[in-house]
């Protein structure tokens, strides 16, 4: 859950975006997943959709 929180805020505080590399490194998971996380999380702000659950 922690991890959700961490990277909502690096995204919101970045003007161009965290590479998945990076995401995935500093999470200590696999890029697929830092990818998926990352692809949830445009995907509830695109879609204004707060209901939806973050889950890797």
């Amino acid at each position: 859950m922690k991890s959700w929180f961490y990277l909502i805020f690096r995204w919101i505080n970045t003007k161009h975006g965290i590479p998945s590399t990076d995401v995935a490194k500093e999470l200590g998971v696999t890029l697929k997943t830092a990818w998926r996380m990352g692809h949830k999380i445009r995907t509830c702000i695109i879609n204004k959709n707060h209901n939806l659950l973050l889950r890797a």
